[in-house]
């Protein structure tokens, strides 16, 4: 898990969903930038990819919705195997 403490800005302003608070812009590509965010609920610093829409044609819409896709099932995997490990481990530690 990420620790809070960190130099980069976060704007307590710029909250997402009040789940996200946006820190400094860490990158850009094509279609947008990503910063530098930090979950509200646990502390660990995310990456927070935001995508401009606007005068994308809709080859390029469904490539970018594929992506997320992608990305929302890498991630449940991720989760599930972070929980797995935690339990093994804690079969391991149990008397």
């Amino acid at each position: 898990m990420a620790s809070r403490q960190h130099n980069a800005q976060f704007h307590k302003s710029k909250t997402l969903d009040n789940k996200y608070m946006l820190g400094d812009e860490i990158g850009k590509g094509a279609y947008g930038r990503v910063y530098k965010g930090l979950d509200l609920e646990n502390g660990d610093f995310v990456a927070i990819k935001q995508v401009s829409l606007e005068n994308i044609p809709q080859e390029d819409l469904n490539i970018i919705m594929q992506e997320i896709d992608l990305l929302k099932v890498s991630l449940d995997v991720f989760f599930i195997m972070q929980k797995l490990s935690q339990l093994d481990l804690i079969r391991h530690l149990a008397p």
